[in-house]
């Protein structure tokens, strides 16, 4: 049996609460607003702000590092309010989740009666760097009631050029390229790409097709997809051809439905 890290088993276990609690309650209004750590020369989180989610029931947060000559921008992510039971309806504590392109950062958050706010983060690395994994524990004040609109963060995987004339190979199999883009504003994870070529069918009656994968796609990186069909039998050398992406639909898109191209 394949065992589970730590880390994700946690992330796992957040998940499922947030899945199953999201629905329970509304949020405290008063959590609103911008944040400020204490600590001005802190080299962790420096400030972030407190939004509105995309529907009543959960907040937003959107995070700043610290970073030389401005700081970093981490991007807005959900954050997830809890009471101590289930009849508590202060939510006092939240968590959020960021994962990024070399780390996993989990922020859990306790909103304090003095109206201050401990933040504590737990970052891990992922990029095989042999970087120690660390925990920084930071006290936030809020200093204005000011938030910002909350936009969906998503992927959206397109099929942006087909090019079914870049190679042949005999008369039994065809190379055909295609560039597969991600035009959303969040990482795409890995998907399947699959063509089909509606010229020619197989002595079956199905059309020949072939699938590939496609790598994690950050907003506005595209990649050139190979894709070899292979023919039991001569093909007509005018084909065509259509090209889906995230085939097997692992990636949860803005758009659903521009996912393929026809080359003709």
């Amino acid at each position: 049996m394949k065992m589970i890290s730590k880390y994700k088993f946690f992330l796992l276990c957040i998940a499922l609460i947030a899945v199953s609690t999201i629905q329970s309650y509304a949020v405290n209004s008063g959590y609103l607003g911008y944040w400020e750590n204490v600590d001005c020369n802190t080299k962790g989180i420096t400030k972030f702000y407190l939004n509105k989610g995309l529907d009543k029931y959960s907040l937003g947060i959107h995070v700043y590092g610290s970073c030389h000559p401005s700081d970093c921008d981490w991007g807005h992510t959900p954050l997830y309010v809890y009471g101590i039971d289930t009849n508590d309806k202060t939510h006092q504590h939240a968590t959020a989740v960021y994962e990024m392109d070399f780390s996993i950062t989990i922020l859990t958050l306790e909103f304090m009666n003095d109206g201050r706010l401990i933040l504590d983060s737990y970052t891990q690395f992922t990029d095989n760097s042999n970087r120690q994994n660390y925990h920084s524990y930071d006290i936030f004040k809020k200093v204005s009631n000011e938030t910002e609109t909350v936009t969906p963060k998503c992927p959206d995987l397109i099929v942006e050029s087909i090019d079914p004339d870049k190679y042949r190979k005999g008369d039994k199999e065809i190379i055909i390229e295609a560039v597969i883009k991600n035009i959303g504003n969040a990482r795409a994870g890995k998907s399947v790409a699959y063509i089909t070529d509606k010229t020619n069918k197989q002595p079956t009656g199905n059309l020949y097709d072939a699938m590939e994968d496609v790598p994690p796609l950050k907003p506005g990186e595209s990649v050139t997809v190979t894709f070899t069909i292979r023919y039991k039998g001569k093909f007509k050398p005018k084909i065509a051809v259509k090209v889906e992406a995230d085939f097997k639909k692992t990636v949860d898109e803005c758009n659903e439905n521009n996912n393929d191209k026809t080359y003709q």
